[in-house]
């Protein structure tokens, strides 16, 4: 079974989305999500499919895949009545999630050496805040997430991927026409065995967003996975919802150590 089972949810399917950029892509998703919210409908996603072990990326390939950390693919929607923990039957993780949230899960698109799931929480009239995480299969060459370097540089290069601000320091008629996008760096840490990445991003014409992410390795019983766990909300929101954001990534157990 891929969908994964939570304690109290009942699912209802609902059409899959084409990614793209962090938080416009959310936005979008999750508005379609709650338009959508009376009327269930059958989804892309075949649930009954099995996992396939796919042609693996390379570090770079993986680095550039976790851009897409914050991004919601919004395939099967519930919500949360009283119960909080989640466990995941498929890749084996645990997340503590705010009462009352709805969650959603699907396949995130990836390329074609990727097979990646990506499940979501967020509260309801809020479709701004949530919380995701996102699975990623890697090979047995990936040992520790030193792998991608420590979590300084981590966090460095994965910020300037989307960053660009070089391009204030052009001539202004060889920018983009709607703007320039804008991510700063806040804090990179290892905890424990795996990072956390404190950052943000403005899309133009969006407000700034904050977002919070932490990156672990883990084997879900049958392949070497990496694991994305990201909660963000709209930057003047920070002060209401940071706690709650901040206790669901510490709550986020990934499963056992990695296959050799």
């Amino acid at each position: 079974m891929v969908c994964a089972h939570a304690c109290g949810l009942q699912q209802r399917s609902l059409p899959g989305h084409q990614a793209e950029t962090p938080s416009g892509f959310a936005r979008r998703a999750l508005r379609s999500v709650q338009r959508r919210h009376h009327s269930a409908a059958e989804c892309s996603h075949n649930s009954n499919a099995p996992t396939v072990q796919a042609a693996l990326p390379d570090r770079r390939g993986l680095l550039t895949s976790l851009i897409a950390a914050p991004i919601l693919l919004q395939c099967r929607q519930s919500r949360a009545e009283g119960a909080n923990s989640y466990s995941d039957d498929v890749d084996k993780y645990q997340i503590e999630i705010p009462e009352g949230w709805q969650s959603g899960t699907g396949n995130a698109p990836g390329n074609s050496r990727t097979t990646r799931r990506a499940l979501a929480w967020f509260p309801e009239g809020n479709v701004d805040t949530n919380i995701s995480v996102i699975v990623t299969n890697v090979g047995a060459d990936f040992t520790s997430l030193g792998s991608f370097g420590d979590a300084q540089g981590f966090g460095e290069n994965l910020v300037s991927s989307m960053d660009r601000s070089f391009l204030l320091r052009t001539p202004e008629w060889t920018r983009p026409k709607e703007g320039v996008q804008l991510a700063e760096l806040l804090n990179a840490k290892q905890v424990g065995k795996n990072y956390f990445v404190e950052y943000t991003v403005t899309k133009p014409k969006q407000s700034k967003r904050h977002l919070l992410s932490l990156v672990a390795l883990g084997n879900n019983g049958r392949y070497n996975r990496l694991y994305t766990a990201t909660a963000q909300c709209p930057e003047e929101d920070l002060g209401n919802y940071k706690p709650a954001l901040e206790a669901a990534l510490k709550s986020f157990k990934p499963p056992g150590p990695i296959a050799y």
